[in-house]
């Protein structure tokens, strides 16, 4: 250690405009982190092996510090030895290994002079027994125009090594409305193979376990786990209760998939060919019942690090659809790691276009329509978009008493009261008979309904003996008072059993939302249909209440179907 070659000045030299463009990059607080954190890993992963000869217990600490005045960043990683510390303050210097975190060589630069206008840099490299430190000062370099800087060294006899980085001078605007809560748990979300303790379903997807705290708190990350229930069928088909439980998740090992391509010869526009070998690893799952907020999607990693899905996930249309309140949108979520695939400069999106995203899910896709658990084969996608939430007699009673306070606080309503009193009395002076409904009928004709939509009539259903055929038109009709209409068409080909849903009933219009929730109209268009087939079979029964009533009860049970 004592021959370590002293350094009197450490280049800088860049353009001063150069240093200017810097501060105007597309960059966050975030972000800016995330960029020292990487140096950190990668520093790391260059001198672990070594430093744990001598140091059997060691780990990487990271340390974010935020005061009021200054931002500092600190690890006891390898430190930046004599070569380094001359290259570490060049922007633009790409590292001689360029196939980790810190792959660009100008993270650290940037990221110090967005947020800040002064910057400290101190390192001990594990090899030396000296600390250098430089402090660069953004308005003397721009407005000199300086190319060098003078380190300040210091001997230190022990056996310590490190970095700390001590941002200060910082950009008001930037740091004013500091995300403490939200920078702490995307940190930990970002680096979570780093720090994640989940189990050993995800050790094919951890790095060397690391720490990392925010002022002081140790970050973690806590898993999202997975959908235990039986297959949809079995509780909802076969009404099987005692069906086993699957756990709703699937690993994959590396991979390669071959990707067909092409691209243009630029002499002579000939369409050339080509395949591309895209390698992944990863697991796809269902979400437990409960709140999937922040939770479903998919992130993309690459060397570890989250890529992409840190503030909005990735929703691949094979997998997840493209309605966002469907159930498969809501539930299914994964990991996805790549490692033949390059990023963009500021680490926030994986250099491949959509196209070839989405053949790479078309693959995973398949492969979960047709998972074994137990020997048998299952599709992840299926059960997604059918499981419903176990029922609970817990939930239905407290399902009750929330109805029976609102009802409580509505009868005290006096403007409610009268309204429910008017329509009583009304209804009660309506003779329903035959003119009535034909009354009904012909009011309708006249008035007439537009259509703005309607079901193919491909429902098919027995009333004794006879097929019927069910059709639902969805109109609109301001004249029309009832919710839905009923008309049967019979002649010697067919049957057909026509339901007009009126999508401007009252109901729709005291809550327009549920056009906006597919299970709640989803719900009601299947209450009407029961409601009309129970009419359809009354008519050629004993054509009273009690069998219009047995025959709804018969239907109900397909309404989660």
């Amino acid at each position: 250690m004592s021959d370590i070659r002293k350094l009197n000045e450490v280049s800088i030299e860049w353009e001063s405009s150069g240093f200017s463009v810097l501060k105007d990059l597309d960059a966050s607080p975030l972000g800016i982190f995330c960029e020292f954190i990487d140096n950190s890993i990668q520093s790391y992963r260059e001198d672990s092996i070594a430093i744990k000869k001598k140091e059997t217990d060691y780990r990487l600490k990271i340390d974010l510090i935020k005061t009021h005045s200054e931002i500092i960043i600190k690890d006891n990683a390898g430190g930046i030895d004599t070569d380094n510390f001359e290259r570490a303050l060049k922007p633009a210097n790409r590292p001689k290994n360029n196939k980790g975190l810190n792959e660009f060589g100008i993270g650290m630069k940037y990221a110090a002079v967005w947020i800040s206008n002064e910057w400290v840099l101190k390192s001990k490299s594990y090899k030396e027994n000296v600390r250098r430190t430089v402090t660069f000062n953004y308005e003397k370099v721009v407005n000199k125009n300086l190319k060098k800087l003078v380190p300040v060294e210091e001997f230190v006899n022990d056996n310590s090594h490190g970095t700390e980085i001590i941002l200060r001078q910082l950009e008001k605007e930037r740091v004013a409305r500091w995300p403490e809560k939200y920078l702490k748990a995307k940190i930990a979300s970002i680096y979570r193979n780093f720090i994640r303790s989940g189990g050993s379903f995800y050790n094919d997807f951890t790095e060397d376990p690391i720490e990392i705290r925010y002022n002081g708190e140790l970050l973690v990350f806590e898993e999202f786990n997975f959908l235990k229930a039986p297959w949809w069928a079995s509780l909802q088909i076969e009404r099987n209760e005692g069906a086993p439980e699957i756990e709703w998740k699937w690993k994959f090992p590396w991979r390669k998939i071959e990707i067909e391509d092409e691209e243009m010869n630029p002499e002579t526009g000939e369409i050339l060919k080509f395949s591309r070998i895209i390698e992944v690893t990863g697991f796809i799952g269902i979400l437990p019942d409960g709140n999937h907020s922040g939770k479903n999607g998919f992130t993309l990693f690459r060397r570890g690090r989250m890529i992409e899905g840190i503030d909005n996930r990735v929703y691949p249309k094979v997998i997840s659809t493209s309605t966002p309140r469907g159930f498969q949108y809501i539930r299914m979520y994964g990991e996805i790691h790549f490692r033949n695939i390059d990023v963009s400069f500021n680490k926030s999106r994986l250099t491949i276009d959509s196209e070839t995203r989405n053949d790479v899910f078309s693959v995973l896709a398949r492969e979960i329509k047709q998972i074994s658990f137990d020997n048998e084969v299952f599709n992840m996608l299926k059960q997604a978009d059918k499981h419903r939430v176990k029922f609970k007699i817990a939930n239905a009673k407290n399902a009750i008493e929330k109805l029976n306070l609102e009802n409580t606080e509505k009868s005290q309503d006096p403007l409610l009261f009268e309204r429910k009193k008017e329509i009583s009395e009304s209804i009660a002076k309506t003779v329903i008979d035959g003119s009535y409904d034909k009354a009904i009928k012909e009011k309708h004709v006249k008035g007439g309904f537009a259509l703005i939509g309607e079901t193919n009539a491909n429902e098919e259903f027995m009333i004794a003996n006879y097929s019927y055929k069910l059709k639902v038109n969805y109109i609109e009709n301001n004249s029309m008072e009832g919710l839905y209409t009923f008309g049967i068409i019979e002649d010697e080909e067919e049957r057909i059993i026509n339901v007009g849903i009126n999508v401007k009933h009252q109901l729709f219009k005291d809550h327009p939302e549920y056009f906006q929730d597919i299970t709640k109209f989803k719900l009601i268009t299947e209450l009407v249909k029961c409601l009309a087939k129970s009419e359809a079979n009354v008519r050629n029964g004993l054509n009273d209440s009690a069998s219009f009533r047995h025959a709804f009860n018969l239907y109900s049970q397909t309404l989660n179907l």
